[in-house]
């Protein structure tokens, strides 16, 4: 009997799974406000990597949220029982996990075969990731890699400008694009966003979730294109250069969109030819 089918968790480059197997999420309102009521359990798969915990549910659930938990924000994981009113202990242990988002800790609760299991591979040294996002993909690339989703991480890392901002606010959008650029190592000359026209005209409120021309996401847009295109005809820096793919790339964030890279043309070269990315113009 084959197991059901999942929504995908793609392993990041330079992490390796330790240990997966078919689980259950209680899902509450603290772990996502669209959980969909609270305590609502969902079935599917838990993966354990170097990085990460994370859960994918079934194909086709009524709840398909995914949750996927960097292992450095883990304040505690601890093996408990369910308890009927609050008292009797019922039903398999299971394996509870303490995650800080945003300063508080909100548990995740897993039903697992042998939670035990999972406790003791939590509670191991982990491994140090030494090489750099950059380094990860050119060893990928090397090596031929051409799972899409797992280059996702490591790319997001190598995005600009990797921030948000209200098209109104002048004084956060060149806080938000020169730290993007600081942190891609893009030299530019002191008041290089100050000297561009970066003024757009928009039609919608900072709230408003419309997209397309006109709009709040349409201008934010625009005033990235505009220093992409700027630092480039500078003639980018360390022979690198700002490159657009279309956002397809499997489990982008949405708070990165769109999807700027600082590659080299031989790492633009190589991630189309293996078909990791693909240019906005392509059909």
């Amino acid at each position: 009997m084959s197991l059901p089918k999942t929504e995908a968790f793609f392993v990041p480059l330079g992490d390796e799974v330790l240990l997966d197997a078919p689980g259950s999420l209680k899902f509450t309102n603290a772990i996502c406000v669209n959980a969909g009521g609270p305590s609502q359990t969902v079935q599917g798969h838990v993966w354990l990597t170097h990085d990460l915990l994370a859960f994918r549910p079934h194909l086709g659930m009524p709840h398909p949220q995914m949750v996927t938990l960097d292992r450095n924000a883990i304040a505690q994981a601890k093996r408990v029982h369910p308890k009927l009113l609050g008292l009797l202990k019922v039903g398999a242990p299971q394996l509870e996990v303490s995650y800080l988002r945003f300063g508080k800790a909100l548990p995740h609760l897993f039903t697992l075969e042998a939670p035990e299991r999972w406790l003791e591979a939590l509670s191991r040294p982990r491994r140090v990731q030494e090489g750099s996002a950059r380094e990860l993909v050119r060893a990928a690339l090397l090596a031929g890699e051409r799972e899409r989703g797992r280059y996702t991480t490591a790319l997001e890392q190598l995005s600009f400008p990797r921030g948000y901002w209200h098209v109104e606010d002048p004084e956060a959008r060149d806080e938000v694009m020169l730290h993007g650029l600081m942190d891609l190592e893009v030299g530019v000359p002191n008041g290089f966003l100050k000297n561009l026209d970066l003024e757009v005209d928009v039609e919608t409120g900072p709230e408003d979730y419309a997209i397309g021309p006109g709009t709040e996401d349409g201008g934010r847009r625009e005033q990235i294109r505009r220093v992409c295109a700027a630092v480039n005809a500078a003639g980018g820096a360390h022979g690198r250069r700002f490159y657009e793919y279309t956002e397809d790339l499997p489990g982008w964030p949405t708070c990165f969109e769109p999807l700027w890279l600082w590659l080299s043309e031989s790492e633009d070269h190589e991630l189309r030819k293996l078909g990791v990315v693909r240019p906005v113009d392509s059909t």
